[in-house]
């Protein structure tokens, strides 16, 4: 009977793994080049520094000094959306789903309605990893 179980849901998410499969492994730089533009310009000065710094180290694809400046940009000015989700993704290609999930989550409800597609994927993700470890 266990066995049934597993084959029907198996079945029934067969589609649904495929498209996680090619999704919820991140891509190596799922950050839009539009994004560091629009931002470092658009940002509030509070901030503006450390965030040019982050964007700058993006560019670079030194992700830790990313993570670093986008930090102390967001201690600076916490509701500073951009820079929770450009982090969240930055962290999401480390494969650091628990992080990210959180700073995708701030950056949604700051009003980024993007992030909340990157954290179906990780949802996705951690809900096919949990289905294959337990079968």
């Amino acid at each position: 009977m266990k066995k049934l179980m597993f084959f029907i849901l198996l079945g029934s998410l067969t589609s649904c793994a495929v498209q996680t499969q090619q999704t919820a492994a991140p891509p190596t730089n799922p950050i839009p080049r539009s994004i560091w533009i629009n931002d470092s310009i658009n940002t509030p000065q509070e901030g503006k520094d450390f965030f040019n710094k982050a964007i700058k180290a993006l560019q670079e694809e030194n992700h830790s000094d990313a993570i670093i400046n986008f930090t102390n940009a967001i201690e600076i000015n916490p509701k500073l959306a951009s820079a929770y989700y450009l982090r969240g993704l930055i962290k999401m290609t480390q494969k650091q789903f628990k992080s990210a999930s959180v700073d995708l989550n701030k950056a949604g409800e700051l009003g980024i309605l993007e992030a909340y597609k990157y954290l179906r994927k990780i949802d996705n993700y951690n809900f096919l990893r949990q289905v294959l470890i337990h079968y």
